[in-house]
């Protein structure tokens, strides 16, 4: 199963209305589905693919109710992974970088002309994004991150997080 429902209002915490803020996290956190699970643990196999936008592991700025929700599901797929291993059941936190698809405004032009942007590094197309899904089915593991180099961006924000604070709003959409 590929858990993949998101939305990203891309907005300051201050400039966020109310119903704007519990929307997102009803999508992004509350929608993660436990229906499917009974019966992997019936038949003691499943794998679960929990997509989560790299904000799950960096604090992105301008996206902070964003952030927290992706934090969630990168620690509810870590949980949740522990819990059912013993049952044969897989769980995989696939952490992504910037997808050319319009969740975001600054990615719908990158999405529908299907070019990259030279103010956000690393935008995917998603048919990279479908291949590395592909080889998660083939060859499950813990997390995968994608593209790779997020993860020595990710590893750095945690240890040096004043160092971060320049690097990280490089990688943000403008």
């Amino acid at each position: 199963m590929i858990n993949n429902a998101g939305v990203c209002y891309d907005r300051f915490l201050v400039n966020m209305k109310p119903v704007d803020i519990h929307q997102e996290v009803e999508t992004n956190l509350t929608a993660v589905s436990q229906a499917v699970l009974p019966v992997m643990l019936r038949q003691k196999s499943g794998h679960i693919i929990n997509i989560v936008s790299i904000a799950g592991l960096i604090a992105l700025p301008g996206n902070s109710i964003y952030t927290a929700t992706q934090y969630g599901v990168y620690g509810f797929s870590e949980a949740l992974r522990r819990e059912v291993k013993h049952y044969g059941v897989r769980v995989t936190a696939f952490c992504l970088g910037y997808v050319a698809t319009p969740l975001i405004p600054a990615l719908k032009e990158i999405a529908e002309v299907g070019t990259h942007s030279a103010h956000m590094p690393g935008v995917m197309q998603p048919d990279r994004v479908a291949r590395k899904i592909l080889q998660i089915i083939r060859h499950p593991f813990r997390q995968a991150i994608l593209p790779y180099y997020y993860s020595f961006l990710a590893t750095g924000a945690n240890l040096s997080p004043e160092i971060a604070d320049y690097i990280v709003p490089l990688f943000v959409p403008k």
